[in-house]
């Protein structure tokens, strides 16, 4: 029987740690954190979802970066001084910026997502667990046209892969969520 470490006893780290165990290793969990899922699984609300599996290199992300290059709130971080120890890594990540492999990416991470998905409500009914968890999506708003129509190319992208989704009204949106009424 061999031993395993698994770091991190967040969602992810558990479940890891509990498909280990039933195939006979011995695993034993390692947090940092006082006490469990106080990383990544807080941090995200326990979110777990198959709905942002897009990669970061994607057509026209080269340009995107070069423009956020010295804004310190951009979306991806990129300060110019670490841009010369980077390029081994950014010559790679360019050549993943093209269409064919921005699909194939996406198609393995939404397989990704989904098994992942398959496999939490696996251990869900095998344990019996109960909490707080509901599976009725999520719902995401986009403040410019620009961004709506990007969404819809990846959603156009993704649907066919088994990524389930559907477009709202703003009085749809307002129907599920009140609170958007004053948005």
């Amino acid at each position: 029987m061999a031993n395993t470490i698994v770091l991190g006893a967040g969602a992810v780290g558990i479940a890891t740690a509990y498909y280990l165990e039933r195939a006979g290793e011995k695993v034993t969990v390692i947090e940092r954190q006082p006490a469990a899922a106080m990383e990544t699984s807080w941090g995200n609300g326990g979110v777990i979802h198959a709905s942002e599996i897009e990669p970061w290199s994607q057509p026209g992300m080269p340009r995107n970066i070069l423009r956020w290059l010295g804004h310190e709130d951009a979306p991806l971080l990129l300060r110019l001084s670490a841009v010369p120890h980077m390029w081994r890594w950014g010559l790679r990540f360019i050549l993943n910026c093209t269409s064919a492999r921005f699909r194939r990416h996406c198609a393995t991470n939404l397989a990704l997502a989904l098994h992942s998905l398959r496999s939490l409500q696996d251990i869900r009914a095998e344990l019996g667990l109960s909490y707080d968890q509901a599976t009725n999506g999520v719902m995401k708003i986009y403040r410019s046209v620009e961004a709506f129509e990007g969404a819809e190319r990846s959603l156009r992208l993704l649907e066919p892969l088994g990524l389930v989704f559907r477009r709202l009204s703003g009085a749809e949106a307002v129907t599920i969520e009140p609170a958007l009424r004053s948005a």
